[in-house]
């Protein structure tokens, strides 16, 4: 009976190393995977940022937005 217990151990504690070796190798393709996604993401933030600057540039500030509605609307409020 101990011979059967033991030789299940083994087999549950071979089954445990396989298990987390290949949670290892998916892991690892995984990450690398996301690293050349990544990059991929860095190259097209860095193609838009100027354009997005130029963008920031060219668009009214919060403060001339709201004075452009206030002025539209002083009118009609006397």
């Amino acid at each position: 009976m101990a011979a059967a217990v033991s030789s299940r151990s083994r087999g549950a504690a071979g089954g445990l190393f396989f298990l987390f070796t290949l949670l290892g190798l998916v892991c690892t393709a995984a990450s690398l995977m996301d690293e050349n996604k990544l990059k991929n993401i860095k190259e097209t933030v860095q193609k838009a940022e100027p354009d997005l600057d130029k963008v920031e540039a060219q668009r009214d500030t919060n403060s001339e937005i709201i004075n452009n509605y206030v002025s539209l609307l002083d009118p009609i409020m006397r």
